[in-house]
């Protein structure tokens, strides 16, 4: 009994320091244009808070399309941060800086 109890604290310290960790404030990504370089797919997942390699691929591409567009309409700069008012993984929103 004494190693159940063992094992379901530890769980729950596991548990614990998985949801901090996921608590941490992201970073955003900035451009400025034009556009010289594409960001990582490590960084992208992270502002989307993606983990699978296509999803972020896919997800970088559309990401791109809207920077391009945003610095084709005059931005000087484009800040992508992560949207965090809806609760399941909405599109990032893409700040134009003129």
């Amino acid at each position: 009994m004494n190693a159940f109890r063992t094992v379901l604290i530890c769980g729950l310290l596991i548990g614990s320091h998985a949801v901090a960790g996921a608590m941490e404030p992201v970073e955003p990504l900035d451009f400025d244009c034009p556009l010289n370089v594409l960001p990582s797919q490590r960084a992208v997942g992270r502002v989307l808070g993606l983990d699978n390699f296509w999803q972020t691929y896919r997800m970088r591409v559309r990401l791109m399309e809207r920077v391009r567009a945003a610095c084709a309409q005059g931005a000087v700069a484009v800040r992508v941060l992560p949207d965090d008012r809806a609760p399941s993984r909405p599109p990032p929103l893409v700040v134009a800086l003129r």
